[in-house]
């Protein structure tokens, strides 16, 4: 079990294994102390599928003593109502499984624009929070990016996910994010980066303590997801196990 105590509002991320079957994830987490989860839709091994029903998830959430704090939607991509209709699937699984934020995801600024209006509302009667991210290579990677995707889609319940290390990796600061938008985070992202690139915990460029100070006297209520990137199989536990240490003593020195 984990030696730090980590607050319940940190969640785990399938990024701490993109290679493992979801089993495996939900067990790493579990074992190091957390007590919620954020889903992928892709990319991981771990994603789930948001055309199975959502007890097929639910189960395995509650054998590790897991709640879903987040669920990443699939891509909405233009001229594809399919992927339209996938990511509408995933709000309801989100629903079903107790998530209460959903990632808004989609292929270009005009594709977020496009079709807002529709996967916002339905986020709304859900009851889930929505946010949109920023990410190195996708149409959101800088503070600027942010601000011209959610003015394009015009409405104030679209809030933003504060991806601390996507930003560092940018040449952006978080500090500048939380300026810009200051009372819509809905949601935020952690991990350490140096020189651009995923480090372990501590030797990076990520002030963690400036940074949950600052999230503790905004009022930031949230779910705070611990990511670990680009770890070599044999270190993972290893560097999930610092990863937890450092963010659980920065997290009470902030008095999160």
């Amino acid at each position: 079990m984990a030696a730090f105590a980590l607050p319940g509002r940190f969640a785990a991320s399938p990024t701490l294994d993109p290679r493992a079957p979801l089993g495996r994830v939900l067990d790493l987490a579990r074992q190091n102390g957390f007590r919620s989860f954020e889903a992928m839709t892709d990319w991981a091994e771990a994603a789930f599928d948001v055309g199975a029903p959502a007890a097929t998830y639910d189960g395995a959430l509650r054998d590790a003593g897991l709640s879903l704090a987040s669920l990443h939607l699939p891509r909405v991509k233009a001229g594809d109502p399919v992927s339209l209709a996938a990511a509408l699937d995933g709000i309801g699984m989100a629903q079903a499984l107790g998530a209460s934020v959903v990632i808004y995801k989609a292929d270009a600024v005009e594709t977020y624009a496009r079709h807002a209006g529709e996967v916002v509302g339905a986020a709304r009667d859900a009851g889930l929070d929505i946010v949109i991210t920023n990410h190195r290579g996708s149409a959101i990677e800088t503070v600027a990016g942010m601000a011209r995707v959610l003015d394009a889609c015009g409405t104030s319940e679209l809030k933003t996910l504060l991806e601390v290390g996507h930003y560092v990796a940018a040449g952006e600061s978080w500090e500048a994010a939380m300026d810009a938008f200051a009372g819509r985070i809905g949601l935020v992202h952690v991990k350490d980066i140096k020189d651009a690139a995923p480090v372990p915990y501590g030797e990076g460029e990520v002030d963690f303590d400036a940074l949950f100070s600052r999230l503790a006297a905004t009022g930031y209520d949230g779910p705070i997801v611990v990511e670990i990137e680009k770890v070599p199989q044999d270190r993972i536990e290893a560097d999930l196990a610092r990863a937890v240490a450092h963010v659980a003593a920065a997290a009470e020195r902030a008095g999160l």
